[in-house]
């Protein structure tokens, strides 16, 4: 089996007019800005699959900071689940500083999704105010037994657009201060940092 276990879609509005939100979303900006950087829809994403024998996509938004934009791509990331179910996995993506992400990360498990992420912090890197915004959304995964995926890069080589300032070996650092199951059911002998 072939998992492709990072993927952006985005609904057809942001597809067709992603200067629009620009404005506010420095992140997004940076990363979507240049015309040909690719915006894909849940449909195009399947036809791709296909012809590449990809089994499986796990599928998120973007970690918009305004929590309309999240909750319509959110949406859009549950709608795709719903149509295609034995091909696509959804994870919520927010910004985890906003006031309302952990009702949204409830919201979106109970519509189908199977997760958390992609949570980035391109402007800030994992520093303690984002490390704090977790607490709630990692509670609620560690309940649920959910993933949380967290974008993070290497230390080494060029700058590029979307490399943020963490670290690896911070970001291990915290990570190993987090609490998490001793193995996961999902991948059988898997075994993580308790």
């Amino acid at each position: 089996m072939i998992i492709d276990f990072h993927t952006h879609l985005f609904p057809k509005a942001m597809r067709e007019n992603r200067e629009k939100y620009f404005e506010g979303e420095p992140a997004f900006k940076m990363l979507y800005a240049w015309e040909k950087a690719k915006l894909i829809g849940g449909r195009d994403m399947i036809q791709v699959m296909d012809e590449e024998q990809v089994d499986v996509s796990v599928a998120f938004g973007f970690p918009w900071k305004n929590p309309e934009y999240s909750k319509i791509h959110n949406d859009y990331i549950m709608d795709v689940v719903a149509r295609y179910p034995d091909r696509v996995k959804g994870l919520c993506c927010l910004d985890t500083c906003n006031e309302t992400a952990a009702s949204e990360v409830t919201r979106c498990i109970a519509g189908g999704l199977s997760g958390v992420g992609e949570l980035a912090f391109y402007e800030t890197g994992i520093v303690c105010e984002a490390r704090d915004s977790l607490a709630p959304i990692m509670a609620i995964c560690r309940e649920k037994d959910l993933p949380v995926m967290i974008h993070t890069n290497e230390p080494v080589g060029h700058m590029y657009p979307g490399k943020s300032a963490p670290l690896p070996q911070k970001t291990a650092a915290w990570t190993s201060s987090v609490p998490l199951t001793a193995t996961s059911p999902r991948v059988p002998g898997m075994v993580y940092r308790a």
